[in-house]
This record gives structure tokens, sequence and C-alpha cells, in this order.
């Protein structure tokens, strides 16, 4: 039996092998984690001890093969080992987040292992954010690795099983319902003009928010990249991957490279859909057309919670959703004009919301930070659940989206 386990904090709290009939065939104790095998292997190295994304993809499999095992453990990467090796170190078999290329050609983050012990080699799937993948050989990598030989080891099982693509966001043009664009999380985003047929993929990184311009659809947006990634395309459906190549159009130069979730919160401001506004862990609006437009002047609220400094940092609690509603303001600057109404949802708890973990603030004067009384925190608003009354989330959990009532010309009015 084993064991893999991370902290609160993804800390590396050991990969352990249960010494009761390590040898022999039987057991007459309880289970007892006393071999610890591996090494650090998983870690991120460089004097940190965090497994990457250890809350969100660790995943775990042994299999016999003759007389040894071999011990597989997911992270963002697939690693592996031989016991009769010793397994004092695990093999990096994917190389996808570590500037090596991914030359394995298996998608990060790896959530599922199954192996089966069969005579030859074990066979081993490999379920994760990007779909499906099979090992018939047990990944007997045996050349360098980050080698070319890497990819012999898998076979991409996604061809033939259809799309298995998690849609994060979807945007539709304003006239001809045919036309969408789709976010897709760590397969990047993808687009179609027909009904049928193949969607378009039009970037790799990690596909968060999309949208359509619907004053000008020929204004396309799309995230390329983990945090804040905003591309701007104005050719419209012949907007194609090479449109959304290179650095992002509002990006961490725009945002004072704050900290953000994974998935950063945007929009285009429905009062001016020419401006952007973007959740960090404080709320920033622009013009989409080009960053250079920006500067530190577009924050349009200082922190939301935490400490105030000049970035937001790790500690500080970061936004998850945003909406916006109500009059558009007739200022002439573009971090003050569009909507004043403008709702922030903060990150759960234990997702990066810290202290203010569920909380939602809110703005009815839309602008340049100047106070941080412009913006009210109102979790502890009464509401009313069979007929029972209580506050307002109570338990913290991300605040995942936020819609404003459109027939509401106040903006007051949400879900």
């Amino acid at each position: 039996m084993y064991a893999l386990t991370v902290d609160a904090s993804n800390k590396d709290q050991g990969l352990w092998r249960d010494v009761c009939a390590s040898t022999g065939s039987g057991c007459t104790g309880g289970v007892a984690f006393a071999q610890r095998v591996g090494g650090t292997s998983l870690e991120v190295g460089s004097g940190s001890t965090t497994i990457a994304q250890g809350d969100y993809d660790l995943s775990l499999a042994a299999v016999a093969r003759g007389n040894d095992t071999l011990l597989f453990a997911g992270t963002l990467d697939l690693y592996r080992c031989a016991l009769s090796g010793g397994c004092a170190t695990l093999r990096n078999t994917t190389n996808a987040p570590n500037g090596c290329g991914a030359p394995g050609t298996v998608a990060p983050a790896q959530h599922a292992l199954a192996a089966m012990a069969r005579s030859g080699q074990s066979l081993l799937f490999v379920g994760n954010d990007g779909g499906l993948w099979r090992s018939t050989d047990g990944v007997n990598q045996q050349a360098t690795p980050c080698s070319a030989d890497d990819a012999a080891h898998f076979d991409n099982l996604n061809g033939g099983l259809g799309s298995l693509a998690e849609v994060v966001s979807v945007a539709q043009h304003p006239s001809d319902a045919s036309t969408l664009l789709v976010g897709l999380g760590a397969n990047g985003t993808a687009a179609t003009t027909t009904a049928q047929g193949a969607w378009q993929q039009l970037s790799a990184g990690e596909g968060g928010g999309v949208a359509i311009d619907p004053a000008n659809p020929a204004l396309w947006y799309i995230s390329t990249a983990a945090g804040v990634s905003i591309r701007r395309c104005a050719n419209g459906s012949a907007c194609a991957a090479a449109d959304f190549a290179g650095a992002p159009t509002i990006g961490p130069a725009q945002t004072a490279r704050d900290h953000s979730v994974v998935k950063a919160p945007w929009l285009l401001d429905p009062a001016l859909s020419s401006n952007v506004i973007v959740g960090t862990c404080r709320v920033w609006r622009g013009p989409g057309v080009d960053g250079v437009l920006w500067s530190g002047s577009n924050a349009i609220s200082r922190m939301l919670a935490g400490s105030q400094s000049a970035a937001c940092a790790a500690t500080n609690p970061v936004l998850r959703s945003l909406a916006a509603g109500g009059p558009a303001s007739n200022a002439t600057s573009a971090q003050n004009a569009g909507s004043q109404v403008i709702y922030a949802g903060m990150a759960g708890t234990l997702d990066g919301g810290g202290s203010a973990g569920g909380h939602l603030f809110v703005t009815q004067a839309a602008g340049t930070a100047t106070s941080a009384s412009a913006w009210s925190d109102v979790t502890s608003s009464p509401v009313v659940t069979n007929g029972l009354t209580s506050v307002f989330n109570p338990s913290g959990y991300d605040i995942s989206s936020i819609a404003v009532d459109a027939h509401d010309a106040t903006g007051l009015s949400f879900d």
C-alpha cells in the first residue's frame, strides 16, 4: 500500500510505503507507513517543498511487473519509478510545465491513473486536464529525460473519443448564433462559425474568459495564459491562432504584476464595451484596444482586503468573479468611463480568498481608487433561506459568478 499527501499549503508530506508485508505474503499488524520513497522528486525545488497544484491534481498508482512493482505519481506531471531500483527518485516522464517543451506530448495536471499488470509490459491509463492518454509499456522510458523518445511511450486517445474539453466560458456573436468563442481551460481557446464541424483552436494557453464585443463583433477577446493575459483580435470570424500569439494586449504589465487566480476574471464593460474590467486582488478598468494606454491609474479600487501596497502579494485575497451594470459614467478618462455599478466576488477561504474568502464587494460610483470606502463589503447583509435569516455565504465559498439583471437600470438587482 502507498500514500501520497500534501498539507493545507501544498507542502510535500511524502510518498510513503506500508512496510507490513513488504516481503512475504501476510500481514500480522496494521498499516504502518514507515518507508518514504521518491525523495523530493515531486517538489518544485529551489528551497521550496511545495508540490505544485497538490490540492488540485494528486494521483497515485502501483502495479506489479514480474517480481517488481512500478509506482506512478501524478501531479502537474507524471512520475515513475521501479522499486527494484530503490525509488530514491521518481523520473518525470512528461515534463509539461518546466520549460522542457513537453516532449511526451501529454497534457498537464494528472488527475486519474489506472494501471493493469499483464504479461510483458504493464498497461497504464492517464486522465488529465487535456483528456486521456495510454501507455502500453508502463512508460518504460530509457533515453535521456526530455528527449524525443518520451512521446513513443504514450498514445493520445482523444482523437477517437471526441471532445473531452472543459468549457469554462462562452461568448456568442450578437447577431449570428452559430459564431461562438469558448475558453477550454488547459486545452486553450477555440471558436466556430458554423453549426457543425471542427472547432478552430485559437490559443493553446490556459483558456479563461472570452468575449465578442456586442457593439463591434469584429473585436474578439480571449485569454491566452494563466493569470491576467487578454489578447484582442479585430478580424472577427477571420481571427486565427496567429492573431492571438505574442504578448497579451492586457497582461501583467498593465495590472502591476498583481497576484490573481489562475483564470483571472475579466469582462467587457456593458456600458462601454471598448473598456475591459479586470480583477486581481483589486479591480482595474481601461481600453481594450492597446495596453500602452494603461497605467497605475487604471486601478479603480484599492486592494479589497489584506495589506495595501504597490502590487497584490500572494497573501492578498483575490477576486474570482466580476459583474457590472447600472448607469454609465460621463467621465472622459477610460478608467472612470463605463458602468458605475461593479460587483467583485472573492475566491473562497481555501482558494485564495483568505480573510475575505467568499466576500462580495460593490461600488455604485466606480472610478479612480481615491478612497477605499468607495467599495462596500456587503457580505454581512442579511439573507433569508428556507425561512431562516442568516448572512450571505457564511462558509466562505468561492463566488464563482455574478449576474446583474439587465432589466434594472440601477444595476442593483443581481444574482
